[in-house]
């Protein structure tokens, strides 16, 4: 093999190398964008669905205000109905109170015996617990209203 052979043989392999490392090179981009477009296309889906959850969870939230609105207003609506109720059973409470004030200075004015008036009392005046008479005896004394402990009954 003459020298010059052995210049254009070897100048052949270092351009066959010179490709070969554009090729690769090239390879190497292609790679590169691929994976860089493959990261973006994973954003973007994972942008959307973080959109949809936040969509769903913001709708969720506005379904729950709704209901729990509706909630308040019914509750406000029952308590300004019992409010208005009690009010009600207060007027009553004062009007037959007032009745009761002129029933009984009528029958004083007339003259009659206040007994009459103890037995319009208890119409005026709800029995409860306070009110009521023990119905076991009259030998029996009323228990104390407030105790230390659990009360014994003497045997």
């Amino acid at each position: 093999m003459s020298p010059e052979e052995y210049k254009r043989i070897k100048e052949a392999e270092k351009a066959h190398l010179r490709r070969l490392k554009k090729l690769k090179d090239a390879v190497r981009r292609l790679e590169q964008k691929r994976r860089v477009s493959g990261a973006v296309a994973d954003m973007a889906t994972a942008a959307s669905e973080t959109l949809e959850a936040q969509q769903e969870m913001i709708d969720r939230l506005a379904l729950e205000t709704v209901q729990d609105e509706a909630r308040l207003e019914w509750a406000l609506e029952a308590a300004e109905g019992q409010a208005a109720r009690v009010r009600l059973d207060e007027e009553m409470q004062q009007i037959r109170a007032r009745e009761l004030v002129r029933r009984l200075r009528q029958q004083m004015a007339a003259g009659e015996a206040p007994a009459s008036a103890e037995a319009a009392a208890p119409e005026a005046a709800p029995a409860g617990p306070e009110t009521a008479a023990p119905e076991t005896g009259a030998d029996v004394p009323p228990l104390p209203e407030k105790t230390i402990g659990r009360m014994r009954k003497d045997r």
